[in-house]
């Protein structure tokens, strides 16, 4: 089968590397990516790997020029489905079931609401949006039960919806091992005894940096000279100041690393001696599962489904504040080293038993049968 992904852009994100783990695996159908915007590091990889990419850019001004080459393109090759990928590319799709009364058209739902921090200009979007997904999607699939929820509360139709949970490839996340050389270490000459806790997100609200950097004031006094906390992802540098204030204000900066945005992640995640979470709003944090399938004990809120990916081996400190994500630390920091040891290894086995790429891939193939079998 011929599938459109139509997704905003392919810089990196958890979704983009879905998408590529996704169109990488199922390789016995064809893939055609549609990239609504920006150019980054997965659209690289992905015509590495040799994926078709076509590039659709589109703004406030060229939106109905761009909009006929991509539906002159859509005649052209002639699709057996569309999946859409977030709500820009949810409201492209609109357009074919508009004009081809195309219905081959799959949603794919990737983050929990957050309301009391929409616009009006997004609350509307939404707004719209649930009112087509009565009529142009034949499937939606969630990502998280969170998500699935929240948007069904949205007006979304619950008997199109289908959670698929995100897939990791364990391979590539290799047991923590004590031989392996840690460069954090070296290269921020940092003590052996010092714990490292790494978090990785690009630096925004809904990722709760500034909670976990607040946290640090509430650790027990004991506990403070015991780890470093390091951050990675996109805007996590120096020349961020909103950051730099808020670790100043710690006045422990030199117990704080900015890594900036990476493009290994399993090598960053390889130096951390466990994983902290603090995001106030996700639908399936990749990041956690990934650390997970490193082997590394993970600290996480209650945003989307970060809870559930843990299950039973890992810390749950509810909502993310600077006071609950500490005690999280503080319980981290107590716990015995076999009772870490335990704790990572189980987390590893989790991962591979519930939530594999395997099992991801097959269950967006499922979707994609029914099409082949209509």
């Amino acid at each position: 089968m011929k599938i459109f992904h139509i997704i905003p852009n392919l810089g990196i994100g958890g979704t983009e590397k879905v998408l590529e783990r996704l169109t990488t695996n199922l390789n016995m159908h064809e893939h055609i990516i549609i990239n609504l915007g920006y150019s980054g590091n997965i659209e690289k990889s992905l015509l590495e790997k040799n994926i078709k990419v076509k590039i659709f850019r589109f703004n406030a001004l060229n939106f109905p020029l761009i909009l006929l080459g991509l539906l002159v393109f859509f005649k052209k090759e002639k699709p057996d489905i569309i999946q859409s990928w977030l709500y820009k590319a949810d409201f492209i799709s609109i357009f074919f079931r508009i004009f081809f009364n195309f219905k081959n058209i799959v949603w794919n739902i990737r983050a929990t609401k957050t309301e009391r921090y929409w616009n009006l200009k997004r609350k509307f979007e939404l707004w719209i949006l649930s009112k087509f997904s009565l009529f142009v999607p034949f499937k939606i699939i969630c990502c998280g039960n969170k998500a699935m929820d929240e948007h069904i509360l949205l007006g979304y139709p619950k008997k199109k919806m289908i959670l698929i949970d995100n897939g990791i490839d364990s391979q590539i996340y290799l047991n923590k091992k004590k031989e392996i050389k840690n460069f954090l270490r070296e290269n921020f000459k940092l003590n052996k005894e010092q714990i490292i806790i790494g978090c990785i997100g690009r630096f925004s609200y809904i990722k709760g940096v500034d909670n976990l950097i607040k946290s640090f004031n509430y650790i027990n006094k004991k506990n403070k000279q015991k780890i470093v906390i390091a951050f990675g992802g996109r805007g996590m540098n120096k020349r961020n100041k909103l950051i730099m204030n808020l670790i100043k204000e710690t006045n422990h900066q030199s117990q704080f690393l900015l890594l900036g945005e990476s493009k290994n992640v399993p090598k960053l995640l390889e130096d951390f001696d466990c994983y902290c979470s603090p995001s106030r709003f996700e639908g399936f944090p990749n990041i956690i599962a990934e650390a997970m399938s490193m082997g590394l004990p993970c600290i996480v809120s209650n945003a989307g489904d970060s809870e559930r990916i843990v299950g039973d081996f890992g810390i749950r400190y509810g909502k993310s504040t600077p006071k609950n994500i500490a005690s999280g630390i503080n319980k981290y920091l107590n716990l015995s080293k076999i009772e870490i040891s335990e704790l990572g290894k189980n987390a590893r086995i989790r991962i591979k038993d519930n939530f594999s790429l395997e099992k991801m891939c097959l269950e967006y193939n499922n979707v994609y049968k029914y099409f082949l079998n209509k």
